[in-house]
């Protein structure tokens, strides 16, 4: 199974067709995350193709006004980033709940 599909697994909410639900935030917070590991590189500064992948539903949400989009109707690259992502979120907020 990938993360992507893990991802989507864990977010569905039990006994029911929704599911997750991201925000304008997260997937900013998931660009920056992808930008500090991998920062923009070339005279252009060109994104990571992860932070890239993600940039355009954002862009897109942002001129649609729109706050919230559902994972499942982001491309297939969005999908990876944001899984990984969201693990290191889950992994950090854990390790801090045990602090």
């Amino acid at each position: 199974m990938s993360k992507c599909d893990a991802l989507l697994r864990r977010c569905r909410v039990k006994g029911s067709n929704r599911h997750m639900h991201l925000t304008l935030n997260d997937i900013e917070h998931a660009i920056n995350f992808w930008r500090q590991r991998h920062p923009s590189t070339g005279e252009e500064l060109r994104l990571c193709a992860e932070a890239n992948a993600l940039a355009t539903p954002y862009a897109q949400m942002i001129m649609a006004h729109q706050r919230e989009i559902d994972l499942e109707t982001l491309p297939k690259p969005a999908q990876r980033a944001l899984a990984v992502w969201f693990e290191h979120h889950t992994r950090q907020a854990q390790q801090q709940a045990q602090q």
